[in-house]
């Protein structure tokens, strides 16, 4: 690559200018000799670790000066640029990395994964890269991540026929795949047949069997890792806003009443809902600090929620607990001091993964449990809950229960809905 393309590029790296067009097209130079160094990236490689991403990219482009075609340095480029914000130009870089690799399954099929990946995150050149993968699938024994990554690709392009098929291919050909399981649980979610969406997801649980163990110190520890980009995680911002929808959508605004934010996080759905009074609880001090500079509640605790409600003799009108309760096993005591909390006609709002209605509690992996509705309708009616609403919904990308419950009679039995 010449030497002003290089110049350009480590430009773009260091101060983020435009890189030139050649350098968005990733483009290719006259052959020269092969570089033979036993490993010609770790140099590189080692500059980006001390966030020397200019020099890195030097290091790169001078690889391929010698060997247009070692695709490792286009790749290693499409990475530095995707870090950098340029994820147009990632992406080309990652085409042109596809093109001169070797014509590998291992090799083309991760390459494609990456690339459909970039797409779907940046929402740029989607419809090439599903047909850039396609080939690759037509050549090659398809792997997990390709099928995923393209079935989900599929459905950001407006295809939700394709993307179902795909998702059903990878559990047909990946029987004990669970990523492949939990995808077609999407698919169907997103296709519209939300039973089938539960069924799919029952697939991955196994029975709860009682165990003693360190849930809480290591979802302690999970969180306080979390707790500084926690806001920016889509996923976050998702269930915060549909737990908030979901309320205003069942009892009208919120405005004049109090309430307990039942696993708070950095407090994005207090905020969404504006309550007269929010106390909210979280067991991340991490989490807590961050909803404190919201400075919208009135107070914050932190602890292990059942434990820290037990100890709360305030009450509330409305109780919300949104992708919370997964942490949970037994939601018994959760119920007994949510209805204890509640003034009569108060109304508790809870999300959970779903079980099927024959596992009240299922396990999907360590420490993280799915409820069944029939579990979840035991639990409200003996502790003096009537239902107004379980909907199946997106719950952790995955589909989910949304409950919604009034201590009490309900108000409108005529709003219930789900099955």
């Amino acid at each position: 690559m010449a030497a002003k393309h290089r110049s350009a590029l480590g430009r773009a790296a260091k101060a983020k200018r435009r890189p030139s067009a050649a350098l968005k097209r990733g483009a290719a130079v006259s052959p020269r000799k092969n570089v033979r160094t036993k490993d010609p990236l770790a140099r590189a490689k080692a500059l980006v670790e001390r966030g020397a991403f200019g020099e890195a990219i030097t290091v790169a482009e001078s690889l391929l000066d010698a060997d247009p075609r070692y695709w490792p340095a286009r790749e290693f480029i499409a990475h530095i640029l995707w870090r950098r914000g340029y994820p147009k130009e990632a992406i080309l870089f990652l085409e042109s990395a596809i093109m001169t690799a070797p014509d590998k399954a291992e090799i083309q099929t991760r390459l494609a994964s990456t690339l459909m990946l970039a797409a779907q995150q940046s929402g740029l050149m989607m419809e090439r890269a599903v047909e850039l993968a396609e080939k690759i699938l037509a050549r090659h024994v398809p792997t997990v991540p390709l099928l995923l990554d393209l079935s989900n690709l599929n459905f950001r392009c407006g295809r939700p026929d394709k993307a179902l098929r795909t998702a059903e291919r990878a559990v047909a050909e990946f029987p004990d795949s669970k990523s492949a399981k939990m995808n077609l649980s999407v698919a169907l979610l997103m296709h519209g047949r939300k039973e089938d969406a539960v069924n799919a997801y029952a697939t991955i649980l196994k029975p709860y069997r009682i165990r003693t163990g360190a849930n809480a110190d290591n979802v302690r520890r999970q969180y306080a890792n979390l707790a500084a980009e926690y806001d920016n995680n889509p996923l976050h911002q998702y269930f915060s806003a549909r737990m908030a929808k979901f309320i205003a959508d069942t009892i009208g605004p919120i405005g004049g009443l109090r309430m307990l934010d039942a696993g708070c996080g950095t407090g994005l759905l207090g905020t969404l809902l504006n309550p007269e009074r929010l106390v909210g609880i979280d067991l991340s001090p991490e989490m807590i600090e961050r909803a404190r500079a919201r400075n919208a509640y009135a107070d914050l605790i932190a602890g292990d929620l059942v434990e820290t409600m037990s100890k709360l003799d305030t009450r509330f009108d409305l109780i919300a607990s949104s992708c919370v309760l997964y942490h949970l096993a037994d939601l018994a005591p959760y119920f007994r001091q949510a209805a204890r909390l509640l003034e009569p006609g108060g109304h508790l709002f809870i999300s959970t993964d779903p079980a099927p209605d024959d596992m009240d509690i299922g396990e999907s992996g360590p420490g993280e449990y799915a409820h069944s509705r029939a579990y979840l309708r035991r639990l409200a009616a003996k502790t003096g809950f009537a239902e107004i609403a379980i909907a199946i919904m997106g719950h952790r990308a995955t589909p989910g229960f949304w409950c919604a419950f009034r201590k009490g009679s309900p108000a409108n039995t005529d709003s219930a809905h789900g099955r």
